[in-house]
């Protein structure tokens, strides 16, 4: 058996995102790791954004893409990551998420690696391997679209043995700092959309916004680097604009074959499949030619559409869109799916919450992942080891009394919630 983990912190250092405990809980988690569960340096693959190789969106999928395909019947898998994370809007048609929203993790060049990315690599593990996530970030419940949510919702005061608990951690190999002190100063994990939206409008040159094409920034930005999600839907987007403009020319031009204002429902649709390649946000074409008893400038209703074969051309141009992906790398190799019981994920919050980047004192050299720390903090009150379920009710409990909003999940297979924390 051997034990591998990949451990990757971001501090974006310099950027508009700036964070500053990320890089201290990769320390926390390594000493963790040597010192308690017997993983060897050698084993371990740490990337952080103050020294080569950088925790890039390529990066980091490549470390653990390597993680797991190395693993046989029996390893033990790790993966931390610190730093921010984000929601963007999920434009996939086959794949829509329940709250519209993807779970992002952010690397340091901001290309971002999607739930759907995580959750195919792990489904290579081989069966009869164990991995473990703990996701310091905010919007990290359903980070690997798991099945089965354990522990989840607001936290309650229902454990007993928090004083001995925190006793224990001062002497421990947690850390002991003041987190009532008044000068405390926390900061959440979360990127806004506003400055995802910023960096990929400086580094394409275009005009990006939320309303539709941030993954297709993304797949223009990092080609076959982004996100598989990135580029499946900037294929779809490409053939519905190629589709849409072959059937339908007259909405994208007036007649002096210039882009004239596009107005109306759908027209509004079509306008931002347009932008997002031509980056062109302020040009737009005619309605549809058609009554308008709606008020938009364009067809009144869904049957009005149908009427006029909007959604059949935008269907033809999407039916078959995973059967040519060729960019597809390693990662989307078919294999096994994993059963349910492998992946166990700890986050730091639920999907619509954020997590906590805590200075004591205001001080940057001390600074932490709420989640990290008090992990590290539970941990240390246990030598004898915690189950899964016991380190993350007992993580909630420290993290209510401490004043933290976030409450952490436990998303994994019923009978995994009952196994020893890595082990």
């Amino acid at each position: 058996m051997v034990k591998r983990a990949v451990l990757v912190g971001c501090n974006y250092a310099n950027t508009n995102a700036a964070l500053n405990g990320c890089i201290n809980d990769v320390s926390i988690i390594y000493q963790i790791l040597t010192e308690r569960y017997g993983f060897s340096a050698d084993d371990i693959t740490i990337l952080i954004d103050s020294r080569n190789p950088l925790p890039t969106g390529k990066n980091i999928k490549a470390a653990l893409l390597r993680m797991v395909k190395s693993a046989v019947p029996g390893d033990v898998l790790f993966f931390h990551f610190s730093g921010h994370g984000v929601q963007v809007p999920s434009e996939d048609p086959k794949w829509i998420e329940k709250d519209g929203k993807d779970e992002c993790i952010v690397p340091c060049d901001f290309n971002l690696i999607v739930d759907h990315d995580l959750k195919t690599i792990i489904n290579q593990v081989p069966q009869g391997a164990r991995f473990t996530m703990i996701s310091d970030c905010c919007h990290s419940g359903t980070m690997l679209d798991g099945e089965n949510v354990e522990i989840e919702g607001p936290k309650e005061d229902k454990r007993p043995g928090l004083i001995s608990m925190l006793i224990s951690a001062a002497v421990g190999q947690g850390r002991n700092f003041d987190l009532e002190a008044d000068d405390l100063v926390v900061e959440n994990r979360s990127l806004p959309l506003h400055v995802l939206e910023d960096v990929l409008r400086q580094k394409t040159g275009h005009d990006v916004n939320r309303g539709g094409n941030i993954h297709a920034s993304l797949a223009e930005l990092f080609g076959k680097d982004a996100s598989k999600t990135s580029r499946k839907i900037r294929r779809i987007f490409t053939r519905i604009d190629s589709k849409l403009s072959e059937k339908f020319g007259k909405l994208f031009s007036g007649g002096d074959g210039k882009k004239t204002k596009r107005r109306g429902l759908f027209g509004s649709a079509l306008g931002f499949v347009q932008d997002a390649f031509s980056g062109d946000s302020n040009t737009s074409a005619p309605p549809p030619p058609s009554s308008c008893a709606s008020g938009y400038g364009g067809p009144a209703d869904e049957e009005s559409y149908y009427a006029h074969g909007y959604f059949d051309a935008a269907a033809d141009a999407v039916e078959g869109h995973d059967d040519d992906d060729d960019d597809d790398d390693d990662d989307d190799a078919a294999k096994p799916q994993v059963p349910i019981e492998v992946p166990v994920l700890v986050t730091g919050c639920q999907s619509h919450e954020t997590s906590a980047d805590a200075c004591p004192s205001g001080d940057k050299s001390k600074a932490f992942g709420a989640l990290t720390n008090a992990i590290s903090n539970v941990l240390a009150a246990y030598p004898n080891g915690l189950s899964n379920r016991d380190l993350v009710m007992n993580v909630r409990e420290l993290l209510k009394s401490q004043r933290f909003p976030q409450n952490p999940c436990l998303e994994c297979a019923s009978p995994n919630a009952h196994v020893p924390f890595i082990c």
